[in-house]
């Protein structure tokens, strides 16, 4: 692959258009544009309904209802006046409105609409849309609208680099971040937290490696939200080592750098590690996460069992049913069968993993 070169071309290339359909999803990498303008003109019910006022300004008022959050009766009278050549402002309320309500095929039917009345999409219009339509999973179009702006910018990069890796195609999403690079267009933030989540889910260390010296060669290695993106990265690729050092390396860390590292060393089997990290952290009074504490409670003795089990009670956490059934399987694997019925009793939510736990105790 073109991306593990070290030295960075300056010459254009062709951009990468992906073609894979069936991958599995992963959570979302949310950006968002720029809000759409507030319009000047108050809203009433009489400028809605009556068709002498929108023939006379339509662009303010559909601009009036996107404010007011009145979708249906925008479109409708947006679609009431098919050969209007509308707004920027007013595709952009349009967009931003059917993004927040992911209303797919209104958003789907202003797109149409603007494609069909031009040629080349400009920069503040071709981001929204790009927003749109990637959240609304409509990859290619997103791809098609991408080519018909004579101008991007790195966030034009980032919604398509984070729209392929967030909808699972994470092959695609590095093939962007290539063309991204290609064009000359430096990365930020955004960018490298999701580009190093998706070298993560392919388990692909090579390309993991190459993304982290692009870090460091662009300045973000101290970074709080990439670096904890890489050592989510290297503990999904199995390199404890690389995650630890990045994490030892910080010269700051929140309660998502903590719990990415425990969690590394709890997803490849070190759970002693894990466990000394996770008191270390409840030592500088930091909240653990649920993936967290379920995973200490199921591995750990008797004794740091019980001092957790009155944390999650003091903290809220013993209402979750996952945390229950770590107790559960916790209380059975030491043989307290009585306190393991206790909290049995106490669960809401039983499913196949609570009666397992008790099965088996």
């Amino acid at each position: 692959m073109a991306l593990l070169a070290r030295n960075n071309p300056l010459n254009p290339h062709p951009l990468p258009f992906p073609s894979k359909v069936n991958k599995l999803k992963l959570t979302t990498f949310p950006l968002s544009p720029s809000k759409p303008p507030i319009p000047s003109l108050r809203l009433t019910s009489t400028l809605a309904s009556t068709q002498e006022v929108i023939s006379s300004n339509p662009d303010k008022i559909i601009r009036a209802l996107c404010f007011f959050g009145q979708l249906e009766k925008a479109i409708d009278v947006f679609n009431s006046l098919e050969n209007h050549k509308f707004e920027e402002d007013t595709y952009i309320s349009l967009i931003f409105l059917c993004r927040s309500k992911h209303a797919v095929p209104e958003g789907c039917r202003v797109y149409a609409h603007l494609s069909s009345s031009a040629t080349h999409i400009n920069l503040r219009v071709g981001n929204c849309l790009l927003h749109m339509l990637t959240g609304f999973e409509k990859l290619l179009t997103a791809s098609h609208v991408f080519t018909k702006m004579p101008r991007k910018d790195v966030f034009s990069w980032n919604v398509m680099v984070c729209g392929y890796g967030k909808t699972g195609f994470l092959d695609e999403a590095i093939d962007w971040y290539q063309g991204m690079l290609w064009a000359c267009v430096k990365p930020d933030i955004y960018t490298f937290a999701c580009v190093s989540r998706c070298c993560g889910g392919l388990s692909d260390i090579k390309i993991g490696k190459v993304v982290h010296a692009h870090v460091i060669r662009f300045g973000f290695g101290s970074e709080v939200d990439v670096s904890n993106s890489l050592i989510t990265m290297y503990g999904k690729c199995g390199d404890l080592l690389k995650a630890r050092k990045v994490f030892d390396e910080m010269p700051v860390r929140d309660c998502i750098s903590w719990n990415a590292m425990i969690r590394g060393y709890f997803e490849n089997y070190k759970n002693a590690e894990g466990i000394e990290l996770f008191l270390t952290m409840l030592g500088r009074s930091l909240e653990p996460s649920l993936f967290t504490l379920t995973s200490v409670i199921s591995q750990c003795e008797l004794d740091l069992g019980e001092a957790l089990h009155g944390y999650t009670i003091k903290t809220g956490f013993a209402l979750d049913d996952t945390i229950c059934n770590s107790l559960i399987k916790m209380y059975s694997t030491s043989t307290r069968m009585d306190k393991a019925v206790k909290v049995f009793s106490r669960t809401k939510d039983r499913s196949l993993i609570s009666w397992t736990a008790m099965i088996s105790g």
